[in-house]
């Protein structure tokens, strides 16, 4: 039998932990997102099947992609409402406060790199959508 650390739901906190704060999330972050999961989602068991997730979880460098397709279609798939928990989760724990309160001023360049990252996202948003209408969403 396999540990609640090696469930199929902590590989998921684990994946969406590592997109999302660009390291590994701590023990905490994961229990957090697994117990979310069976509160919001019914998933006590396991993860529910859904195509979108299926994907991320066996294909990660997709990710990016798929979080920038359904941050277009709203908080309606499975998917976008999994990444907003485990952003909340993370966010919340005192394990990653440095990931979303870095304390320091903004660099000469900033702009420049803002808008070169929403150009960034807007290219990953039309090449996933691109990739769920092939997938018939």
């Amino acid at each position: 039998m396999s540990s609640p650390a090696d469930s199929p739901l902590a590989r998921q906190a684990r994946l969406l932990g590592r997109y999302l704060l660009l390291e590994e999330p701590a023990d905490s972050v994961v229990d957090a997102y697994v117990e979310g999961c069976a509160a919001l989602f019914d998933e006590a068991e396991g993860p529910r099947t859904d195509p979108l997730v299926d994907l991320a979880t066996r294909r990660p460098a997709l990710l990016p992609l798929l979080d920038g397709a359904v941050a277009w279609r709203g908080a309606d798939e499975l998917l976008r409402r999994k990444i907003l928990l485990m952003l909340a989760v993370a966010e919340a724990s005192p394990a990653h406060t440095a990931a979303f309160l870095d304390g320091t001023q903004p660099e000469p360049g900033t702009l420049r790199r803002v808008a070169i990252e929403l150009l960034a996202g807007g290219l990953k948003a039309g090449l996933g959508l691109t990739l769920l209408r092939a997938m018939g969403r």
